[in-house]
Order: C-alpha cells, then sequence, then structure tokens
C-alpha cells in the first residue's frame, strides 16, 4: 500500500517553487507539497507538523535579518532531525555554510532536468515497493498514440479517461500561444531575467503533453540565457515554436 508524503519546500524564487510544485505533483499521487518563500513561515511549520524531507533552496539560509533574529540556528537545528536536500542555482555566489552541510542528505542543481528531482525523492522518501511501482511501464491507450504529442503525463494522472484528458489538453493552445508570444517581446527586449522565468514557465505545460526531445530544447535553451548567448538561445526558440506548432495541429484535431 502506497504511503503519504509531505514534503516541505523553501525557495525564494516563486516560478522556481511554483515549477517545483508541479513536477512533484506531475509524477506523484501520494505527495503533499508545502511550500514557502520565507525561512520563518517554513520555520513555524516544521515545528507544528511533521513533514518526511525538506526541499532547501540555499540562499534561504543566507540572508542577513534572518542570522540576527536567530531564525537560521533555530531551522538549522530543526533540519538536524529531518532529511534535507539543498537547492543550489546555478553560478550562485552563496556558500553553504558548514552547518548546512551536515544537515544536508543530497543537492540539487539548478536548472535541473526533471529526472534528477525524482531521482532524489524516489532514492530519500520511497520504499523499494514504491519505487518499482514508478518504474513500472505505462501502456498509453491506443486512442493517446499521437505522431508529435506524448499525453502519458496526462493519461497517468487521469487514469486514461479519454473525455477528460482531452478536455485538458485542449486547454492549452491559448495559454501556450500567449506564452509564446510573450517570449518573443522579451528577446527583443533582451530581458534575460524575465525570459528564464518565462521559459520555465513555458517548460510546466510543455511537461503535460511533450515527447522528450522537445523537452531537450528547453535544456538548450537554459544554458544559453545563462551564457547571455541570445542568438543561439532564440535559434532554439524558434525550432520550439515550430515543434509547437505541430503539436498544436494535433491537440486541434483530436
Amino acid at each position: 500500500m502506497s504511503h503519504n508524503y509531505k514534503v516541505l519546500l523553501i525557495d525564494r524564487d516563486d516560478t522556481s517553487r511554483s515549477l517545483i510544485g508541479d513536477l512533484i505533483g506531475v509524477r506523484y499521487k501520494n505527495i503533499r507539497v508545502l511550500s514557502y518563500k520565507k525561512a520563518e513561515r517554513a520555520l513555524e511549520t516544521l515545528e507544528k507538523e511533521n513533514v518526511d524531507i525538506v526541499l532547501a533552496e540555499i540562499g534561504i539560509f543566507m540572508e542577513q535579518a534572518q542570522n540576527i533574529s536567530g531564525i537560521n540556528d533555530r531551522l538549522i537545528k530543526t533540519l538536524k532531525d529531518i532529511p534535507c536536500v539543498t537547492i543550489t542555482p546555478k553560478n550562485s555566489n552563496d556558500k553553504i555554510g558548514k552547518e548546512v552541510n551536515m544537515v544536508a542528505i543530497d543537492n540539487l542543481d539548478k536548472p535541473f532536468k526533471p529526472a534528477s528531482l525524482y531521482l532524489i525523492l524516489d532514492k530519500h522518501l520511497l520504499s523499494s515497493e514504491e519505487r518499482n511501482e514508478q518504474e513500472k511501464e505505462f501502456v498509453v491507450p491506443n486512442w493517446a498514440r499521437f505522431q508529435y504529442i506524448d499525453i502519458r503525463v496526462l493519461c497517468q494522472t487521469y487514469s486514461c479517461e479519454k473525455e477528460k484528458v482531452v478536455k485538458i489538453l485542449k486547454l492549452y493552445p491559448p495559454y501556450v500561444q500567449t506564452q509564446i508570444e510573450s517570449l518573443k517581446l522579451l528577446f527583443e527586449a533582451q530581458e534575460m531575467e524575465q525570459l528564464y522565468e518565462s521559459f520555465q514557465t513555458l517548460r510546466t505545460s510543455f511537461l503535460y503533453f511533450s515527447k522528450p526531445e522537445v523537452m531537450k530544447i528547453f535544456d538548450s535553451i537554459f544554458e544559453h540565457i545563462e551564457k547571455s548567448d541570445l542568438d543561439s538561445g532564440h535559434n532554439l526558440f524558434l525550432l520550439l515554436k515550430g515543434k509547437w506548432a505541430e503539436m498544436s495541429k494535433e491537440i486541434s484535431i483530436i
């Protein structure tokens, strides 16, 4: 029988928190995510509720106001009794203190691939029986086999209920198209930080109907944005738009 788990997530980045919560919800039906932006709020919950694991962005431990108020000391003391995974942004200047390093059982580097998050949760949360269950190959029904889209995630989420899956899938084209139009303007304005956040949001949408090769385009785009290589990033964006045109057309005729 599947056990129910609670994951407490602390991350100052709203987009990152939303993405991690969505990714966990996509794969696990037995994990509840408690999401916080501030360490103080997270600490209040940790002192009142039992949680199974904490995912904490390392910058949380570096805020000066929290050091003065003693919140960080209390948080680190609490985490000594709870498995904690630190989340480290790429090229971060934040240095993990000795105390934080001692309580962390693992680390997740941002940006990360969904598989990296899943491996950590499988490793530190799930029993061997549950891991085996997760690894069983899922068979997509014949009606859900398409050339350009892969709705395996939607099928798994809604138990292959065709009417419900198709209804939800039909909601994505106008929403995604709006995001793509916004990205075009951000490229023109060369708004690096907003570009990165907007692509993260778009990537979350694509998780529900994209094939792995399309998701790899996002990983490459993130790498180019981090290097401030907007020309290469824009070329990949055009490739992604082409893929989306094929996908949206297929969605429209379902």
